[in-house]
């Protein structure tokens, strides 16, 4: 089942949202930290891209793996920073944990529905 492209997409995004998801509790947690820059993941979509721009076409091609690279970057918005530095906005924070939160349950459920159908596909529930 390894195998099965649908499987590893959902297995990317559902580790992507628990990345940002992390990422974003860390920003909470230092929302009082002087000179502390939030950070944040690109969103899957781009990840996705970048992965697929990368696709290997000839069996000689160094085999990719499926994983999702978590590379953090800075968030740039020098305007929103406080007067100790610091750029974590808490509303904002909230709604990204909110996002990623909802994109881990849409992983999931792919996930579990891609293995529904196989199953009702071998004849068994």
């Amino acid at each position: 089942m390894n195998d099965i492209a649908i499987l590893k997409m959902a297995d990317a995004m559902a580790r992507h949202a628990a990345g940002r998801h992390a990422l974003v509790a860390r920003n909470i947690a230092n929302a009082d930290t002087p000179g502390y820059a939030a950070q944040d993941l690109k969103p899957f979509e781009a990840v996705v891209r970048e992965r697929e721009a990368l696709r290997s076409t000839r069996p000689s091609h160094l085999a990719g793996g499926a994983t999702v690279r978590l590379d953090p970057h800075m968030e740039t918005a020098p305007d929103a920073a406080s007067p100790n530095g610091n750029t974590v906005s808490l509303p904002d924070q909230v709604a990204r944990g909110s996002q990623a939160m909802g994109a881990h349950d849409r992983a999931l459920a792919i996930y579990g529905k891609t293995m529904d159908i196989l199953r009702a596909g071998l004849g068994r529930r």
